[in-house]
């Protein structure tokens, strides 16, 4: 006879109407009755279960996850998506209907928040209007003053290549403006363009680029078909083309100075796509029942993939002593 902890294994690819939208949401654990996990990938627009899976998997032992594929991206992506509604707004609300489906369908009536990059913006305005549904949010990557941080980071990775004596860098970084205005269409080439060398540089990776590693991770995770893998780059420019302009201009010092949700940072030293000076000064500033800011001295902005064993440790003693 199976014991209990087979029956309930969870490891689901199951639809959620969230606001009259289907979206789909990967369940993973080992025990169903374990607390509950909502993710909020980055992006705009780049689910990471794929990598999450890879890196991070022991931590279903203990913890149930909920990979939410935002509106219009990953699995929740199609061809008729109302592009109109995806907003912050509307994925706030999103995000919050999900908690509260979460929290029936496993008993809970708090589950935990985790938010990568895009997702700590999500996440601040998801505790910001509803903390009676989460125990704590875990914020990665933390977004905060975008506007100001990508300044800092063509500035950082501009000087990065003109010590480097890189001249294909410094010609093709030059002529680029972080401050130019939020709805020009030319800013997503000026991402990019930017990213492309802040990756190069480790400011988005310290310890060498994992992106091709993404790629085949997406290529060999089951959860997603054909289609869907084909549809991902498509899903993750038009979601992003759509809410960069908000990142940049919705100021977390302004629009969520204070919660009523214990929040706890993660943040690499060497982050140059959310700097992590401003994540600190966020950090400091934020009015919150209980904070803390963790540093990790070899990671850049993907902590979870660069020193994953201190990255779930510290979540299973986050939420082992709530």
């Amino acid at each position: 006879m199976p014991s209990i902890e087979i029956i309930n294994v969870i490891s689901e690819v199951k639809i959620y109407n969230l606001n009259d939208e289907d979206q789909t949401v990967i369940l993973r654990g080992a025990n169903r009755s374990n607390p509950v996990v909502l993710f909020l990938h980055g992006g705009p627009g780049s689910p990471e279960f794929p990598a999450f899976y890879a890196y991070n998997r022991d931590l279903e032992r203990q913890l149930t996850f909920a990979h939410w594929e935002q509106r219009g991206s990953g699995l929740s992506y199609h061809d008729e998506v109302d592009w109109s509604k995806v907003t912050l707004e509307q994925l706030v609300s999103d995000g919050i209907s999900l908690s509260e489906k979460l929290g029936e369908e496993f008993g809970q009536d708090k589950v935990y928040l985790l938010g990568h990059s895009w997702g700590t913006m999500l996440g601040m305005h998801m505790i910001k209007a509803r903390p009676d549904l989460f125990h704590a949010f875990f914020a990665v990557g933390q977004v905060s003053n975008q506007r100001l941080g990508e300044k800092l980071s063509y500035e950082w990775v501009l000087d990065q290549a003109e010590q480097d004596g890189n001249e294909d860098a410094v010609e093709e970084l030059s002529p680029l403006n972080p401050m130019m205005d939020v709805n020009d269409p030319a800013y997503m080439d000026y991402i990019l363009a930017e990213r492309k060398w802040v990756d190069h540089y480790g400011g988005s990776f310290k310890q060498g680029s994992i992106m091709m590693e993404f790629v085949q991770l997406l290529l060999l995770t089951p959860e997603y078909s054909l289609s869907t893998k084909l549809n991902y780059v498509s899903g993750n420019l038009n979601t992003l083309e759509k809410l960069w302009p908000t990142v940049l201009t919705n100021n977390l010092f302004e629009t969520v100075p204070a919660v009523e949700v214990p929040v706890y940072i993660f943040q690499g030293s060497n982050d140059y796509q959310t700097p992590y000076p401003l994540a600190r000064q966020y950090f400091d500033s934020l009015d919150a029942p209980t904070k803390e800011f963790f540093t990790f001295d070899n990671s850049a902005h993907g902590v979870m993939y660069e020193e994953p064993e201190k990255f779930n440790q510290l979540i299973l003693d986050l939420v082992r002593n709530r």
